[in-house]
């Protein structure tokens, strides 16, 4: 997963490095909002989806844990 944990000082450096992993996995686009749901390629999406969620929040600290409780879609955390 990410190597740098989300934390008071290090926005914009969690940021990039998360943003590159989740782009060399293919998975930006779950984050970026991109919704490219074709009836083909629901299960698949749904499956890349949870992985993209999982990468993002396994690198937040639990301080920031409680934005993301009980959310399905990272959308709904804030704009990564």
């Amino acid at each position: 997963m990410v190597d740098e944990m989300l934390n008071q000082d290090n926005y914009f450096t969690w940021k990039f490095k998360s943003r590159m992993k989740l782009m060399k996995k293919g998975l930006l686009d779950h984050i970026d909002g991109v919704n490219a749901l074709y009836d083909e390629n629901v299960a698949l999406w749904k499956v890349n989806d949870s992985t993209a969620f999982a990468i993002v929040a396994s690198s937040i600290t639990q301080t920031f844990n409680q934005w993301c409780e009980e959310q399905i879609r990272p959308p709904k955390c804030g704009k990564y």
